[in-house]
């Protein structure tokens, strides 16, 4: 890589960090570290009830103060569970991302219960919507 240190991927975005750099990095669900061809990826399940972040702090060649939290809503709850949060490591890096979008297209129909306020149709579908699904909550 150079004089390059590593590849930070969280959520849309992506960066080339510089050796030395200082950089952070916060993301919905999920978040990939690369240096010396090797990815660091940490992943919540897309489909849950509340909404899952990770941050990061890189400090030259640290990675400091990384965060897995959940963002719990007001609610009437008497349970509060955050996810699990998804640990992977890999050479192929681009691989852990497509392994990862693979399992949350085939997890959808584990969603029992209708979304709280604040829902939104991507953050449901993202890339595993059909056409008839569009057409039912269109209407």
């Amino acid at each position: 890589m150079g004089g390059k240190w590593a590849v930070v991927m969280a959520g849309c975005d992506g960066r080339l960090l510089q050796k030395g750099a200082r950089a952070s990095a916060e993301s919905n669900f999920w978040i990939a570290i690369t240096r010396k061809a090797q990815t660091l990826q940490l992943s919540h399940p897309l489909l849950q009830k509340d909404i899952s972040r990770f941050s990061c702090d890189i400090a030259g060649t640290r990675l400091q103060k990384l965060t897995a939290y959940t963002l719990f809503e007001p609610c009437d709850r008497k349970t509060l569970r955050s996810a699990p949060v998804i640990i992977s490591a890999s050479s192929k890096g681009h691989d852990l991302m497509v392994n990862w979008a693979d399992a949350q297209a085939g997890s959808r129909a584990l969603q029992t219960t209708p979304q709280e306020s604040g829902w939104n149709s991507w953050d449901y579908y993202r890339w595993t919507i059909t056409e008839e699904e569009f057409t039912k909550t269109r209407n």
